[in-house]
């Protein structure tokens, strides 16, 4: 999984976010049910902008 995010420029200090995500489509030899819900990931978000 890759997890891109904006430079915004704006401080917004180190704060908590959460990945959630769904099975939408499956085509390999696991096959997955489709609208399978996994566990969210929560993680720590630390800006890198000046005065956050």
């Amino acid at each position: 999984m890759t997890v891109r995010v904006i430079d915004d420029g704006t401080p917004e200090g180190v704060h908590p976010g959460t990945i959630t995500h769904t099975v939408t489509a499956t085509d390999d030899e696991t096959n997955y049910p489709e609208d399978t819900e996994l566990t969210p990931v929560t993680l720590e978000i630390t800006d890198n902008d000046p005065g956050s």
